[in-house]
């Protein structure tokens, strides 16, 4: 028995496919569905369909996903609605990005019963409403680490205020990152967190497969709710989580990584989920604090997987043969997309 994690070439967006024993989940669809319909499409199943937040490079293929004939093979839903969802049910369908979208998938949501009896719908994905482990088949748990009550809250007060407006009441960062310093300065520039709602609302969790594999996926939360989380959970410097990977944070950003959460986990593999459009993540910040502040077991090699050549290229041309050998880690596309464990 294995569990296969393909992460698709979604855009700039996550679109991750986990599959084990004729169970397949899909976490967010990415910027559009054609990017992902030739993995999805042949599926004789979708037992769980997660979309972690509202952004739009995670939640616009999943629309799309919705108002095809494959949504009759999905068994079900999590999705955090916001507390008034239908106040804006007149808004008609569009590709605006965010609330609107939202409000789309909420609707698209609801339909599902009438094509689909056996159908579920989770609206309650939070860590106050499901503090323990959560069983999803023979062979998977879950653990949530974000959101909490507190960040869902804060983005229904945004959409209180888009409601008064008619227009998003929020933005996130749109600097590019410095590239071209040094690894040795990026690696020690002082932490400055994500300040999004939707990121903040993102659904993050491990994954434990066969009680022997973790994983960690953390779509685009906020860093310092997961460090809160894992150490409730019992991880600290001198009892860390050890994982098989982490999926990073914001695709890599500066603002989603910091030593408080290097200091508690063991692993030496992260992945990147992004084509780099837009804000060109990963930052080489992120990479840099990573190779120089992870504690690791005799210098062990770091290897940071990308869903993207060129991306993996791109990010490549940031560092010299020197940085890699001095901090010992590696940049490397996936094959297929895919890492599978347990065989």
């Amino acid at each position: 028995m294995s569990i296969k994690f393909q992460f698709l070439a979604a855009g700039k967006g996550d679109a991750i496919l986990i599959s084990t024993q004729n169970r397949n989940i899909l976490i967010d669809g990415g910027e559009k569905y054609q990017f992902i319909d030739k993995h999805i499409s042949k599926l004789k199943s979708l037992d769980l369909v997660i979309l972690t937040h509202i952004d739009d490079d995670h939640i616009k293929g999943l629309i799309e996903l919705l108002g095809k004939e494959i949504r009759k093979k999905i068994n079900s839903i999590w999705f955090n609605p916001f507390d008034k969802a239908t106040k804006f049910s007149r808004i008609n369908r569009t590709n605006e990005t965010s609330f609107t979208q939202g409000i789309t998938f909420y609707q698209l949501v609801k339909e599902m019963n009438k094509i689909n009896t056996l159908f579920s719908y989770d609206d309650k994905i939070y860590i106050e409403e499901k503090p323990t482990k959560i069983n999803l088949f023979e062979t998977v748990d879950i653990e949530l680490l974000s959101p909490t009550r507190e960040k869902l809250q804060i983005l229904n007060e945004k959409y209180e205020n888009y409601c008064a407006k008619h227009k998003p009441d929020f933005t996130t960062s749109g600097k590019k990152a410095n590239n071209q310093e040094t690894c040795e300065k990026l690696a020690d520039n002082p932490f400055q967190k994500d300040t999004s709602p939707t990121n903040g609302a993102s659904i993050a969790f491990i994954l434990t497969y066969q009680e022997n594999d973790r994983f960690l996926l953390l779509a685009d939360a906020h860093i310092d709710v997961i460090v809160t989380s894992l150490k409730e959970k019992g991880f600290s410097e001198n009892h860390k989580l050890k994982i098989n990977f982490v999926k990073l944070s914001h695709h890599g950003s500066k603002h989603n990584i910091n030593p408080d959460f290097l200091n508690l986990i063991e692993t030496d593999t992260f992945i990147i989920s992004t084509n780099g459009s837009g804000h060109e993540h990963p930052d080489k910040e992120t990479l840099c604090k990573i190779v120089k502040n992870l504690p690791r077991i005799q210098n062990k090699l770091l290897t940071f997987y990308f869903n993207d050549d060129r991306n993996c290229a791109r990010c490549k041309k940031y560092f010299n043969s020197q940085d890699f050998e001095k901090y010992n880690f590696s940049l490397k596309s996936l094959n297929e997309n895919s890492l599978t464990f347990g065989e």
